[in-house]
């Protein structure tokens, strides 16, 4: 399996620019802003093109000992920071 990272670019797509390069097969899914996904950078491109609409977090991350729930509210704290920092 290999992992793609989701970029946004200049002209208004969606693409998935790289791997992670070779033995890098298994991902490790962190929350987000914890990863090596340019979040931030990803949602300025989208505000200064004016996007208009709906972005979803898609999470896989569970922390050690907790729930998928759990994953997904540190990946929510993780988004609403970024969405606070623009």
């Amino acid at each position: 399996m290999a992992l793609y990272i989701i970029g946004y670019n200049g002209d208004g797509c969606f693409v998935t620019p790289e791997s992670l390069g070779p033995g890098k097969d298994k991902p490790i899914w962190l929350p987000v802003g914890k990863g090596e996904v340019n979040f931030k950078g990803q949602l300025q491109s989208l505000e200064e093109d004016d996007f208009q609409g709906v972005i979803s977090i898609e999470t896989h991350y569970i922390p050690e000992g907790g729930f998928a729930e759990d994953g997904t509210r540190e990946s929510f704290a993780g988004m609403s920071y970024v969405l606070e920092s623009l």
